[in-house]
């Protein structure tokens, strides 16, 4: 059994502030992540390749009611499940068009502690697939949204029974309204039902970072990430509440399951600049004219954090 899961080092900002937290506060002194002590860490599970499944680039990991593990495979595009040790139990979604099959480049999400999504990356579809009672993973619907509805860039799970969605633009649009000069957008976060039902329309909105779009004459589009740009987050509870990170302002807040800011608090962290060898990783696959713009469009600093 092979480990696929080595850190060398794991830095981790432990934010124990919250009751009382007014919005105000702010910590005087600025941190370096230098600081920061290196925690040690245990081994608890290992997850290994068997003869039905050797394993490729993996993604998303999700661990279910039943203490098993799902995990999305970019590399041999699948969708794989493992025993609460850690065993490969069966492949839930091999690469294809039909219902329950996944494409390369798809989005996986969990919406629920027995309940997880594929989302396929041009089409916008769903397959759902859901643990039923003898332990396995199955897939147990496709949807396809209609035209011209919503593109999500996330889902997640909002207990105990409802899904925090965010809003994203269609890249790939004729008619994309996109301005290329601006780092940032607004989009909005909605509450839906696991049918994908709107609830709420815009609980609040967070700043995402805009892409670098490339079109050819010969109507091809191509989008790319630009490295180091934040991102907000947000982070739903087992209790319905929420935090919201974000990271431009550095600042954490705190929302009930009514949307109600409950407190916030703020960090000051001494900036890290983005170095030469930062850059070339990032960009190491982009050639010509797209390097070079995209590169002139990399902050001077990197993020606050790349994960919340």
């Amino acid at each position: 059994m092979n480990t696929l899961f080595r850190k060398s080092t794991i830095i981790l900002i432990a934010l124990f502030i919250f009751v009382q937290c007014s919005p105000n506060d702010r910590n005087e002194s600025t941190r370096s992540f230098e600081e920061l002590p290196v925690l040690d860490y245990q081994t608890t599970h290992l997850i290994g390749e068997s003869e039905q499944y050797i394993p490729g680039m993996l993604n998303k990991i999700f661990r279910l009611a039943d203490g098993s593990w799902v995990v999305s495979d970019y590399g041999s595009t699948t969708i794989e499940h493992f025993t609460p040790g850690g065993e490969h139990q069966s492949t839930v979604a091999i690469e294809g068009e039909g219902p329950g099959e996944v494409r390369p480049f798809f989005f996986f999400h969990q919406l629920s502690d027995s309940l997880v999504a594929a989302r396929q990356q041009m089409s916008n579809r769903l397959d759902f697939y859901k643990l039923n009672d003898q332990g396995e993973l199955r897939h147990s619907r496709t949807q396809s949204p209609e035209q011209g509805s919503f593109i999500w860039s996330d889902l997640l799970p909002k207990p105990p029974d409802e899904i925090l969605a965010i809003e994203q633009k269609d890249w790939f649009a004729d008619d994309l309204n996109y301005d290329a000069e601006n780092e940032y957008y607004q989009t909005s976060v909605m509450t839906l039902d696991f049918d994908l039902n709107v609830i709420e329309d815009s609980v609040t909105t967070l700043t995402l970072p805009n892409p670098r779009i490339f079109r050819s004459e010969q109507g091809g589009v191509s989008v790319f990430s630009v490295p180091f740009r934040s991102r907000d987050r947000i982070l739903p509870l087992y209790d319905g509440s929420y935090w919201v990170a974000r990271e431009l302002e550095q600042r954490f807040e705190h929302y009930d399951p009514s949307h109600q800011l409950t407190g916030s608090f703020e960090l000051n962290v001494e900036p890290r600049p983005v170095e030469r060898a930062d850059k070339e990783f990032h960009l190491g696959r982009i050639q010509g004219e797209r390097w070079s713009d995209i590169e002139s469009r990399i902050p001077a600093d990197k993020p606050l954090f790349f994960d919340a």
